[in-house]
């Protein structure tokens, strides 16, 4: 995080680090909205709280996944599904692999594996901040980088 003194130059650059502005078009989110209408649906989303800064905020009610699915798509939220896979997860998941991005706000609550968890993982790559886009296996620390693999390979077979 930048000091409280630093330039605005700063801060654009610890902004677009941690978050990417690019990622606020709607060019960079329409791919998404399948995710997003999923999170308003069916999995939940992290919810922001910010009462100091509510004096300040002009849009507070965006900060939800509804907000970037078209508006002609009805949305209630039905977390029925989500609580049946955190159970399965727990109790019976089998061959699980979870890579959480060390800097994504959806990873604050990840899947956690329980008692009946069997041959499964969880990871997480440090700096990366939006998981959906790919690649993250590939941003693992080389040790777990190198597990995850062998047990996908493992898994093939």
């Amino acid at each position: 995080m930048p000091e409280p003194d630093a330039s605005d130059e700063e801060l654009y650059r610890s902004f677009d680090r941690v978050l990417g502005f690019r990622f606020f078009s709607d060019q960079a989110l329409t791919p998404y909205v399948s995710a997003f209408y999923q999170g308003a649906k069916e999995t939940g989303w992290q919810t922001l709280s910010f009462p100091h800064l509510r004096p300040l905020l002009r849009y507070e009610r965006e900060y939800r996944p509804g907000t970037y699915v078209p508006r002609d798509i009805p949305i209630t939220y039905d977390g029925t599904a989500v609580r049946e896979i955190d159970r399965y997860v727990r109790t019976r998941g089998h061959r699980l692999m979870f890579v959480n991005g060390g800097n994504d706000p959806v990873s604050a609550e990840p899947y956690r594996l329980g008692p009946g968890s069997r041959d499964s993982a969880v990871y997480t790559a440090p700096g990366v901040h939006r998981v959906f886009l790919g690649e993250v296996i590939g941003r693992l620390p080389r040790p777990q980088r190198d597990k995850a693999i062998a047990d996908l390979r493992r898994w093939a077979r």
